[in-house]
């Protein structure tokens, strides 16, 4: 299981989730990894999110475009999903975490939730490993559709 990236996406009430496909611009290979949060822009173009304060979905696979050539990926998205993802620090979770909204932690590829950031937060932490070892999550966020 990747701990850099979101998995096993449902919508809110624990349904499967049809993704939809999005263009990708040219400029780098395979630029979106699956299960990372995604941006749409307002030309309809999928972009990796920056960690902003709200998301498009979630990528269901890795983008395909490359230096030369536009792509696409595939995106899930749904008024609201749920999905795992692992803390920045796993030792912070704690019992005053649960339920918390926090913020996504943007690291290169590496898309984790960051559990001491509730400055701006929009993804509310479900479920999570209270021992603090796995740092592995249940979150939920609204998606901007």
């Amino acid at each position: 299981m990747s701990r850099k990236k979101f998995t096993n996406v449902t919508n809110q009430d624990g349904l499967q989730v049809i993704p939809y496909e999005f263009p990708v611009a040219s400029g780098a290979a395979a630029t979106i990894a699956d299960g990372m949060m995604v941006a749409i822009s307002s030309n309809n173009f999928a972009e990796s999110s920056n960690g902003a304060t709200s998301t498009s979905g979630i990528a269901a696979d890795a983008s395909d475009d490359t230096a030369a050539a536009a792509g696409t990926v595939r995106v899930y998205r749904s008024p609201v999903l749920r999905a795992e993802a692992f803390a920045t620090t796993p030792a912070n979770l704690s019992s005053s975490t649960l339920l918390t909204l926090v913020t996504l932690d943007v690291t290169g590829t590496d898309h984790t939730i960051d559990e001491n950031d509730t400055s701006s937060g929009f993804i509310r932490i479900v479920e999570q490993d209270i021992r603090g070892i796995t740092g592995l999550c249940l979150v939920e966020f609204a998606v901007t559709l």
